[in-house]
């Protein structure tokens, strides 16, 4: 049963604004519910509708999927709202009149030439984090309607044009990479709707380089200190989720500490690699061991190493192994990305000290190094793959990567500090860092992997 919260709207205010000095938590909490007062207003008064907006929950330290269903009434002016996962709820008032509301942005007329553009959650998550849109971009984005692959947001072809160059000036000026590429995707495809073709229907021909030199010459796109051309230069990590391929192994053979085999061999590829998979940037240091056969794919050891740290594979991935990328090509990558579903890890990792960079969640962008400890024979009887030693729990997903997850533990150890009942809530219950448990983890490979 989720919490119920009975919102003004007008408390959180200082006059028209947050007053600066407010508290993190409450800011957090203010700028949750001003953006459901946004996706209410956006719409006209009336029947409950399923909005794009994520919940803020974690329960089981993982992201509740939401969605959250809103109602706006007129007579008395309130909004109901629900997530219908957690079961979250609230009520709000004294929204009207507020910097959330967007009653008074026009909707554009019917009449007018339109277009429509479907938006991967991905895409969409990242347009709605710009904070330079106008209120009648935003308005717009709240209107979005959730399909089952992505959010489609329906305008006339102006409001498109009027986004377009928000979009443009956004990605010029985001330092992220990941989201940077992101936003250069959603430009693509609201262009493609303005010179009358789908934003959904196959890959856009435009690579990432020719578009950022285009953006700038055309003057959609002001350059910042280092220039906006510093974008095509970025090795992009775009490439859509991952789908398993080929079947399970069934892990039926084990090491033997005899001899190494030789790299490269007919006999490597049925051997079995002794990995050590450490977090960077994180202290103290979090880390699994971990023996896997070397016959597995890439993609099966990216299986594992979610499996042994703890993470949800909610969110993109890329292995970076001497200067090559590898993960699942995509029409959307600028750069060459080989198929991690057809490459052995004996064919890349095949000798002791050889390493991998693992990179989970381009926006959180947690780095893991890999390194090969040992080539072992396997042992009769042993099921693999196999964590056999590790360190500490994994951080929470979404928590703002290295950095958010210091702040995370700063609060956490800090009776005193002002956002630890906030955190608390945000992680759904307790939460010990220097957690975990060998034994549950080979049972979650042994379930998975048989």
């Amino acid at each position: 049963m989720g919490d119920t919260y009975v919102t003004d709207m007008r408390h959180f205010l200082d006059g028209d604004t947050l007053p600066v000095e407010i508290p993190a938590p409450a800011r957090r909490l203010a700028e949750y519910f001003g953006r459901i007062v946004a996706a209410a207003t956006a719409r006209d008064a009336g029947p409950e509708f399923a909005s794009a907006l994520p919940c803020r929950r974690r329960p089981d330290h993982r992201p509740c999927p939401g969605p959250i269903r809103i109602c706006r009434s007129q007579v008395p002016p309130r909004i109901e709202w629900l997530c219908g996962a957690c079961h979250d709820r609230g009520l709000i008032h004294g929204f009207l009149g507020t910097p959330w509301d967007l009653s008074d942005v026009q909707s554009d007329t019917e009449e007018d030439e339109r277009g429509s553009v479907l938006l991967p959650a991905e895409e969409y998550r990242a347009l709605l984090a710009v904070d330079v849109l106008d209120r009648d971009c935003e308005a717009l984005l709240l209107r979005a309607e959730p399909e089952a692959s992505g959010l489609r947001i329906d305008a006339s072809l102006g409001l498109l044009d009027h986004l377009r160059g928000f979009v443009a000036a956004a990605a010029n000026h985001e330092k992220r990479a990941t989201r940077r590429r992101l936003l250069y995707r959603v430009y693509q495809r609201v262009e493609a709707v303005l010179a009358g073709g789908p934003s959904d229907e196959g890959p856009l021909p435009e690579d990432f380089e020719a578009l950022a030199h285009r953006l700038i010459e055309g003057g959609l796109v002001v350059l910042g200190a280092r220039g906006g051309a510093r974008a095509a230069g970025q090795t992009s990590n775009a490439r859509r989720r991952k789908e398993r391929s080929g079947s399970r192994q069934s892990g039926k053979e084990t090491p033997s500490r005899a001899r190494s085999p030789a790299a490269g061999s007919r006999e490597t590829h049925a051997a079995i690699c002794q990995l050590k998979v450490t977090l960077r940037h994180v202290r103290p240091p979090i880390w699994r061991r971990v023996q896997v056969p070397a016959e597995l794919t890439l993609a099966r050891l990216h299986d594992i190493v979610q499996e042994v740290m703890g993470w949800t594979d909610s969110h993109l991935h890329s292995f970076d192994i001497r200067g090559e990328r590898f993960g699942v090509p995509s029409p959307d990558d600028w750069s060459p990305v080989r198929d991690e579903r057809r490459v052995r890890i004996a064919d890349v990792l095949a000798a002791p000290k050889e390493r991998a960079l693992y990179t989970y969640d381009f926006g959180d962008n947690w780095e893991h190094e890999i390194v090969v400890e040992k080539i072992l024979r396997p042992e009769p009887g042993a099921d693999y793959p196999l964590c056999v030693a590790g360190r500490r729990a994994c951080p929470p997903e979404d928590v703002g990567g290295p950095w958010g997850y210091g702040r995370l533990l700063e609060a956490l150890a800090d009776p005193s500090d002002p956002e630890r009942e906030e955190y608390f809530e945000w992680l759904g219950g307790s939460f010990d860092p220097k957690a975990f448990d060998l034994t549950e983890t080979n049972h979650l490979l042994h379930r998975r992997f048989g």
